[in-house]
């Protein structure tokens, strides 16, 4: 969430500055940011829950679980990254009539949204806003034809349109921005009686002081409530599933299969296999942050009991699993939910189904890929 956050506002920026539409370059981010943040135990909050648990944490520290976990990262960032290039890389382009197209786009919807909303009254004041809204859209039209023959600005000439205008503020920004970014990871180095949303929101006020805003209406007017309101139901239809003992199910399913199978490294596989897929699927539809905390006193079970299983195997198939099976819808990870909020403030829309096209895919390639590495390393070659 916090790379998203960082990176997507400029991402957009940029996009805008080049004419290229954002949608993919943002996609293409978070689903990178999920997969890269698998790497770490602070990278992702699934692995956060699972290195804090009482059974495991005396068992893998954060150089052990990224020198088992990385090789895996890398190997499926290089299958992805060679599976965007093949697939979007069409949709990568510059455009000089983009911002008109996405112009028209919002005028559009706005006139359709009138419409329904006025369809029974006839109103001669209201029929001619509608005629100097459809002369309007076609106004624009008739610009998007004549600048599809413009020329686009290299980067010289974008370099002395975009410049930095305030040196002072730039500098006070980076500097806000690099303790704000080092705080984040000595949250979770060291034992500091902060949360994570207040050392952002600490970051946040002081910015404001430093750089003299004093109508703090026009900051709160920028805050998304609507991604905010999101998370807060979503979390409550999760911790209602957790309650009913639908997660808790899936574990005890998932323990039972894999006692049925005979001793050995057979049932070794299983496990890894059950583990990766299963809580790929399940994070996909379910957040990961939950269904981590449900399964990890299940995989502790598993690798503690009188089956014969590595606990060290078992938590680094449930961490693959559970991460990158967050890329596979909207709902899937946090980080998500944050790019498509972000972009929809910028007025691109992204869909449940825009993003399960381009996630889905992606996400069932990176779990084979980690499901052969899982299987080559630490069942064949029982790497513990």
């Amino acid at each position: 969430v916090t790379t998203i956050l960082l990176v997507g506002p400029v991402t957009i920026k940029l996009c805008k500055v080049l004419n290229v539409n954002p949608k993919t370059m943002i996609l293409a981010e978070v689903i990178f940011s999920n997969v890269g943040g698998t790497a770490t135990v602070i990278g992702d909050p699934p692995n956060i829950i699972l290195a804090n648990h009482p059974s495991i944490k005396n068992l893998i520290t954060f150089g052990t679980f990224s020198l088992h976990i990385a090789p895996a990262i890398l190997c499926a960032s290089i299958v992805l990254v060679f599976y965007l290039w093949k697939v979007y890389s069409k949709e990568l382009y510059r455009d000089p009539t983009l911002h008109l197209k996405q112009e028209v786009k919002i005028w559009h919807d706005t006139l359709a949204k009138i419409r329904r909303e006025e369809e029974d009254e006839q109103d001669p004041d209201e029929a001619e806003v509608f005629g100097y809204l459809e002369n309007f859209i076609h106004d624009l039209e008739d610009k998007i034809k004549k600048h599809s023959l413009t020329a686009l600005s290299d980067a010289n000439q974008l370099e002395k349109k975009y410049h930095i205008k305030d040196y002072g503020l730039f500098i006070k920004s980076v500097l806000v921005l690099f303790v704000v970014v080092i705080m984040f990871f000595l949250h979770s180095l060291l034992e500091i009686q902060l949360s994570l949303a207040w050392i952002a929101v600490i970051g946040a006020m002081v910015h404001i002081l430093i750089s003299g805003i004093t109508k703090v209406e026009e900051i709160l007017e920028k805050v998304e409530f609507g991604t905010l309101t999101f998370f807060a139901a979503l979390f409550i239809l999760m911790k209602t599933l957790e309650s009913l003992g639908l997660i808790k199910w899936i574990g005890d399913r998932l323990y039972e299969l894999i006692q049925s199978v005979p001793e050995g490294k057979l049932r070794l596989f299983v496990a890894v296999l059950l583990l990766i897929w299963v809580s790929a699927i399940a994070s996909a539809f379910i957040d990961n942050i939950p269904y981590t905390a449900t399964l990890a006193p299940v995989v502790v079970h598993l690798g503690s009991g009188d089956l014969g299983l590595p606990l060290t195997t078992l938590v680094y198939a449930l961490s693959l699993g559970t991460c990158l099976g967050g890329n596979g819808t909207i709902i899937g990870a946090s980080a998500n939910v944050v790019a498509v909020g972000l972009c929809e403030q910028s007025g691109y829309d992204i869909k449940f189904y825009d993003f399960f096209k381009m996630g889905f895919p992606i996400m069932l390639i990176t779990t084979f890929v980690a499901t052969i590495y899982m299987c080559l390393t630490h069942v064949l070659l029982s790497w513990m």
